[in-house]
Formats: C-alpha cells, sequence, structure tokens
C-alpha cells in the first residue's frame, strides 16, 4: 500500500494535482482519497500550506484544475459538487482555484467536521424552504406550507389552488363570470422562505425570503397590476393589449407588455434594482424614466431621484437564488450576510470590521454551518453561531 508524505507531495505539485484531479473524477484510490482529505483537514489549520503548494505552477492549477471541475468529469461529479471560489482581498487568484476544488471535494462527501471551524452551540440551522402566507380578500389567512394539494378558496369567479408541485394557482372556474368584481389578495414569505404564484392571467412569480406580492385575483380593464415589496422574478404572459405592471415601494414602477426580470427592494439594500433577461421593460420612478434592454439592470435611488443603467450585467448571479443558488462576481462580506439573514432567518452580529470581496457560487441548500465553514476557507474571516445568532470575526 503507497504512502503519501505531505512534505513530498509538497515539493511535487505536479503529482499532488493529477492525485487531486483523480480525486474529482472519481478515480482516486482509497489511499490517495484518504490522503486528500486528512490534507485537507490539514490545510483548513495551517496558514502557510497554500504558500507552498502554490509558489510554482499557478497557470498549471488555473488551467487544468478549473477546467476539470467546470467540466463536472463525470454526470455524479457534475450533479453534486457546488462552484466555490471565494477570495478576500489579499488572496491569489490560483489561491481561490484551490479553495474551490477542495470544497468541491468537502462537498461530495458531507464528511462530518471536526469542533473547531464554524462554532455552533446548539442545533444547526437548516437552509429556507417554501413557505408563505397568502391573504385573501376580506382577511382570512392561509398558511401554505402547512395547507394540502388541491382548492384553498374561491374568489369572484377565480379558484386558488395549491399545486401538486407546490406553486399557488389562480384560474377561471366554469361558472366564473368575466363580469365579476377581482378581489385583492397577498401572498408574503417571512425571511427563511420561498414561494411560487402563478396569477390567472398565466404569469409566474418567485418571490425570494422577506418579500410580498399583492395582486387582483383576475386581471380586467386597460393594465395588469401588482405591487411588490422584497424581492421577485417575473415571467410576464405576453398580452399587448393589457401591459403588465408592478409597483415597488410605492415610488418606482415597471411596466411590461411579455418579459422575465427580476425585481430587488429590499429596505436594506441602497438601490431598487430591475434587471431585464428577456424582452423590454420601462423604469420609471418620480419624473424620470428609462427603457431597458436585456442585459441591463436600472438602478433606482432611495429617493427615486435618479435612475442609473447598468450594462452587461451577469444574469445568473442576478437570478440565482430562483436556481438555488448564493452567487456573485463582486461582493462584500456584507453583501453576502445580508443574503445568509433572510435566507437563515438570523441576526448577524460584527465583532470587528472586516473588509472583504467575494466571488462566490455557493449552494441555497446547504445548513448554516456548513455555508459559513464555505465561507471560512478563505481565512479573512471567521463565525461563531449561537442559536440564531451569528458573530462574524476575524
Amino acid at each position: 500500500m503507497p504512502e503519501f508524505n505531505l512534505e513530498q507531495m509538497s515539493e511535487n505539485r505536479a503529482q499532488l494535482l493529477i492525485m487531486v484531479q483523480r480525486y474529482l473524477a472519481g478515480a482516486a484510490t482509497a489511499d490517495e482519497r484518504k490522503f486528500l482529505e486528512s490534507y485537507y483537514d490539514f490545510w483548513e489549520h495551517e496558514e502557510n500550506v497554500l504558500d507552498q503548494l502554490l509558489i510554482e505552477e499557478k497557470m498549471l492549477l488555473e488551467e487544468q484544475m478549473r477546467a476539470n471541475i467546470l467540466a463536472g468529469i463525470e454526470p455524479k461529479v457534475k450533479d453534486n459538487v457546488r462552484r466555490l471560489w471565494v477570495t478576500p482581498f489579499r488572496i491569489s487568484a490560483a489561491a481561490a482555484i484551490l479553495i474551490f476544488c477542495l470544497a468541491g471535494i468537502y462537498l461530495l462527501h458531507q464528511k462530518d467536521r471536526p469542533p473547531g471551524a464554524v462554532q455552533t452551540v446548539q442545533k444547526d440551522i437548516p437552509p429556507g424552504s417554501n413557505k408563505a402566507i397568502l391573504t385573501l380578500a376580506g382577511g382570512q389567512k392561509i398558511n401554505l406550507d402547512d395547507a394540502k394539494s388541491g382548492e384553498l378558496a374561491e374568489q369572484a369567479g377565480i379558484s386558488i389552488t395549491k399545486s401538486a408541485t407546490g406553486e399557488l394557482v389562480y384560474t377561471a372556474t366554469k361558472n366564473g363570470s368575466s363580469n365579476s368584481i377581482s378581489a385583492t389578495n397577498r401572498m408574503e414569505t417571512p425571511k427563511g422562505a420561498q414561494y411560487q404564484v402563478i396569477l390567472q392571467d398565466g404569469t409566474h412569480v418567485w418571490l425570494n425570503a422577506a418579500s410580498s406580492l399583492t395582486y387582483p385575483t383576475s386581471f380586467s380593464g386597460a393594465e395588469r397590476k401588482v405591487s411588490l415589496t422584497g424581492e421577485g422574478y417575473f415571467e410576464v404572459a405576453k398580452n399587448a393589449k393589457m401591459p403588465f405592471k408592478v409597483e415597488v415601494d410605492g415610488q418606482t414602477e415597471v411596466t411590461v407588455l411579455g418579459t422575465q426580470f427580476n425585481i430587488n427592494a429590499y429596505p436594506e439594500e441602497k438601490t431598487m434594482n430591475t434587471t431585464l433577461v428577456e424582452g423590454a421593460v420601462l423604469l420609471r420612478s418620480n419624473d424620470r424614466s428609462a427603457t431597458l434592454v436585456p442585459g441591463q439592470q436600472g438602478q433606482v435611488n432611495r429617493n427615486g431621484a435618479r435612475i442609473e443603467l447598468i450594462n452587461d450585467v451577469e444574469l445568473d448571479e442576478v437570478i440565482a437564488w430562483k436556481n438555488g443558488f448564493f452567487s456573485t462576481s463582486s461582493a462584500s462580506l456584507e453583501m453576502i450576510m445580508r443574503q445568509v439573514e433572510r435566507w437563515y432567518d438570523v441576526k448577524v452580529v460584527y465583532k470587528e470590521d472586516i473588509q472583504a470581496e467575494f466571488v462566490a457560487k455557493l449552494p441555497r441548500d446547504l445548513p448554516l454551518s456548513k455555508l459559513l465553514h464555505l465561507l471560512e476557507l478563505t481565512k479573512q474571516v471567521h463565525f461563531k453561531m449561537e442559536g440564531h445568532i451569528v458573530e462574524v470575526m476575524k
């Protein structure tokens, strides 16, 4: 049985790289897997190992390791490896690639971690899930996560049902009249939750955590109008004769005919951002307006006095939450932790000022301790969990 020595492997970087590639491809021997997992534990708690490994052959690491991980190599790896590329200001690109690689190893095996990384005092906090409260016209509230599939209510000739896959769906009943007066409903997601609704016209809306959507049970007249707080992704059913309008925080309005777009209007964020994925939208705020094209983001400051257009936005990052990820090409620690607060329903407390920027794609289905552990791979930030309070420190 071969033996692997950490010091020798550090000197022979090409051999170590080959072993990592074999591991990710599912072709490593039991001894190689055991060595890499042991090495991962050692690297995690050793300050200088990155320097030992990355003095030379940085281009080889970047070109071969990133290509292999992103390619997935085999379906099993492609399905289970979650991309992680976390870069604080003082960490090199090659170091980030190694973090990226070792995070993939970590997530493939989900092995129990030894004490010392993220400190937990009680049970781990699970990720958010599909939960929402539906408020009907008249004030009746329905807890959608507890409700069984099937019809929940009927209002103004519209059947309100929970589908087998969990969406809330509005459809006209056979006995419904086109002259029926529409009722107003409201769907709210708490922190640690998300939900989907398909409106009577076929428009599909995804609501992120700590958000709400107010809408009529059916649309009539010259326009289709809804109101949003928080964050939502819209796939609007086309109807050229009846534009679709989203009112945001009472001061901004997004008008579309049929398109896909994301609105982020959380009150704790500095701007209200509308990002266009497909089609065209007209953005209005006070006496200002701007038309967006796909790939553009319109940012409205909080007093509505200015609209700034951002070109060539990374659309995958903007809608990553809808697809089950935290994703960013450049985000401060505070921005990442605001998302963590909403998705895990926790309070984040900073014990000291930490200036770090992250490039990351992290799954939203991880327990909180495992997500924080991956962020700790930068060695620029550490966390302590106590109940629903997360303390951030260097």
